[in-house]
């Protein structure tokens, strides 16, 4: 009687592990943090006052790496968003995206990093 019970109990729990709906990956911390002070070229800085946002794109492998990075729209400074994409290839881990089945899967992330020299 034991064993059935055991059958039973797993085959309940499959049934909920089918039911999970996707997630989507989410970033480890928060991705402006993988942005260091002394990763803005000192030509920009010592340029006077910026203030400019690199809107991106990012696809994620089932491992949580970032293995693309697309530029959606341009801070206006092509450096700043070949820099910003290089640090989230780099730096940026994920919680991977799950499926129904809570296997990890790839997906596509989006955000803006701000970029400010005063």
């Amino acid at each position: 009687m034991v064993a059935p019970n055991i059958l039973v109990l797993g085959a309940a729990l499959l049934a909920q592990a089918a039911d999970l709906p996707p997630q989507r990956a989410h970033a480890l911390a928060n991705l402006a943090s993988y942005v260091r002070s002394g990763d803005m070229p000192v030509e920009l800085v010592a340029g006077g006052p910026l203030n400019v946002r690199v809107h991106f794109e990012l696809s994620v492998t089932p491992e949580g790496r970032v293995s693309a990075c697309r530029v959606t729209q341009s801070s206006g400074v092509s450096q700043l968003d070949a820099i910003t994409c290089r640090i989230m290839r780099s730096r940026a881990r994920f919680e991977p995206a799950r499926d129904s089945e809570g296997r990890p899967v790839p997906d596509i992330v989006t955000s803006v990093i701000a970029w400010v020299a005063s």
